[in-house]
């Protein structure tokens, strides 16, 4: 595999603080199965009811009914619309009478089966927690490991010694300084998890290009997201759902980028009211990423778990112009692959697909700004 950097080209940095938007009036949330619901029309749900089969409310209020929405790769969705009464309110409040630090194996896997969360089931060696955000100018997990820091050790500390992992790792980029700091500060009272710094390759993200890059290859290690060590501890330690994530809102037509912890659901345009917008040119807004990003219409756009950031970049700087034939494409490709060649061809060979991850990273060096992502339908 080749590891590229990618340089800042953009001075787009985020506020240091989070916003808190958790009091969007309406909240509209995705039914996968209709079949499935258990509540009607001017119902009141509670903060964490059961509306279908695996879907909880996030906030409390009255059902208003159901409308079409769509997610962030632009797929639509129908969603069951929850008029906020912002009072948070739980039909039960229940207390968690188990000791954070004693839960067994068995247990935990219990509680997360509860909510169709299975990603502790395969772990029996050592455990990787994965620090890495590969976009330059988001800051999600930053924010994420500053805010949250005695949390997540706590956590990945309890998962070591209920699941009795020999190892743990937590992984960060060497050049997330304060991310860097904070753990460092505090991981003295955890000497059983190691810290492993990688340097600011674009691609390490990837739990599959991590594992050889720090591993060779080998096959006896296990990957969590930071974010899933937040919804473990939510479960765990407040007996909580997680009902709302960090995003970051950014880009050249942003005055101040800063990260958001919003609730799921909530409209993308009602996000976009929380940040101070330049009015001197057209924009085009660009979800998850200057660099794995798609240009979408936010109009209907409501928050989900894949929504990572939202971007306003002018649309000057994104209009597509002739191919130059400079090679940049190739020579960044992670995976040694020829984009511009391969997306020439009347259909891409199914070997090339599967070797592409679809990282993006060529058409974002592109200086004419081709779609060169082989798997842009994926």
């Amino acid at each position: 595999m080749r590891y590229v950097s990618i340089k800042n080209e953009y001075d787009l940095k985020v506020s240091t603080y989070v916003t808190e938007f958790i009091d969007s009036e309406y909240i509209y949330v995705p039914i996968n199965d209709f079949k499935t619901l258990i509540i009607k029309s001017n119902d009141y749900v509670y903060k964490e009811q059961e509306l279908a089969q695996d879907v909880y409310a996030p906030v409390s209020g009255n059902i208003l009914g159901v409308q079409e929405c769509i997610n962030a790769k632009g797929h639509k969705i129908q969603c069951l619309v929850i008029k906020n009464d912002g009072k948070e309110r739980f039909k039960e409040v229940s207390l968690n009478k188990q000791k954070f630090n004693e839960y067994q194996k068995e247990e935990i896997l219990t509680i997360l089966h509860k909510y169709n969360l299975y990603f502790l089931d395969n772990i029996d060696d050592t455990l990787v927690i994965n620090a890495i955000e590969d976009d330059i100018y988001v800051a999600n997990k930053v924010m994420l490991l500053e805010k949250r820091t005695d949390n997540i050790l706590q956590t990945i500390d309890l998962l070591r010694k209920a699941l009795d992992l020999p190892k743990v790792y937590i992984v960060l980029k060497n050049n997330d300084a304060n991310s860097v700091g904070k753990i460092i500060n505090n991981i003295g009272r955890y000497p059983q998890i190691k810290l492993k710094l990688v340097p600011n390759y674009y691609g390490l993200e990837d739990n599959f290009n991590l594992q050889n890059f720090l591993f060779n290859g080998e096959s006896n290690y296990s990957f969590l997201d930071v974010k899933d060590i937040i919804v473990i501890y939510n479960l765990l330690k407040k007996n909580r759902l997680t009902t709302k994530k960090y995003i970051t809102v950014s880009g050249l037509g942003v005055k101040k980028p800063k990260v958001i912890n919003v609730k799921f659901g909530t409209l993308v345009s009602d996000v976009l009211k929380k940040v101070e917008l330049k009015n001197d040119r057209e924009y085009e807004i660009i979800i998850n990423g200057l660099v794995k990003g798609k240009y979408l219409n936010i109009s209907k756009m409501i928050v989900t778990n894949d929504l990572e950031s939202i971007f306003l970049m002018p649309k000057d700087n994104c209009s597509v112009k002739s191919c130059l034939n400079c090679g940049l494409c190739y020579e960044c490709c992670p995976r040694n692959l020829n984009p511009k060649y391969l997306k020439n061809l009347p259909k891409i060979p199914k070997e090339y697909l599967e070797r592409c991850n679809g990282c993006n990273l060529c058409s974002y060096v592109c200086p004419a700004k081709i779609n060169l992502n082989l798997k842009e339908d994926c």
